[in-house]
């Protein structure tokens, strides 16, 4: 399994994601640099196509453990797309984790075992080998005209996956840490 990670130009990387790569020492790791966040993911998705590899995009801002990606490597041989929960901003925020009708999914449990889901992020997203071998460039945001709105590039690829007939899924005991900065202010919460 190769483990992709992309940022934008100039990213800075938080010592928690860096901690936790360095961990991960003995799986390929793919980065990508550039302004464009579509554009990146595909480029790693090709670089595993051409490998014929299943793939793991880690975003930089998250923080996770070894035995998250065995977890993961270990679904991947029998899920087509799995992602773990991670929640998409500050504390009360729901996870990155949807419905067939792109509705945030709360009350997510560990005890809950792997579930079906119509759509996540992309901050720790498992794609299996025919999934690669099968999708052309599907991070490429889906067009406002034929959806009627703008779809980011993990909402779009979870589109075109299930319009493929693949079946994306949800494992909460992959609880994924999300990095963030937060400004505090003396006397003020």
């Amino acid at each position: 399994m190769i483990l992709g990670v992309i940022t934008a130009h100039n990213a800075s990387l938080p010592m928690g994601f860096v901690k936790s790569i360095l961990e991960a020492k003995e799986y390929t790791l793919v980065t990508q640099e550039g302004p464009s966040i579509p554009h990146n993911r595909n480029s790693v998705f090709e670089r595993a196509r051409l490998e014929g590899d299943s793939l793991l995009f880690i975003d930089s801002d998250m923080v996770f453990t070894p035995q998250d990606i065995k977890r993961m490597e270990k679904h991947l041989e029998t899920h087509d797309v799995v992602t773990g929960v991670c929640v998409m901003g500050f504390p009360g925020w729901p996870p990155a984790v949807f419905d067939e009708k792109r509705r945030p999914i709360e009350n997510i449990k560990a005890e809950d075992g792997l579930f079906e889901i119509g759509s996540c992020g992309a901050a720790f997203l498992g794609i299996s080998k025919p999934v690669i071998q099968t999708l052309i460039e599907p991070f490429t945001p889906l067009a406002e005209e034929k959806y009627g709105q703008y779809y980011g590039e993990d909402i779009s690829f979870c589109m075109r996956a299930r319009e493929a007939g693949f079946r994306i899924w949800c494992d909460p005991k992959l609880q994924i840490g999300h990095i963030k900065t937060v400004i505090k202010y003396y006397g003020k919460t």
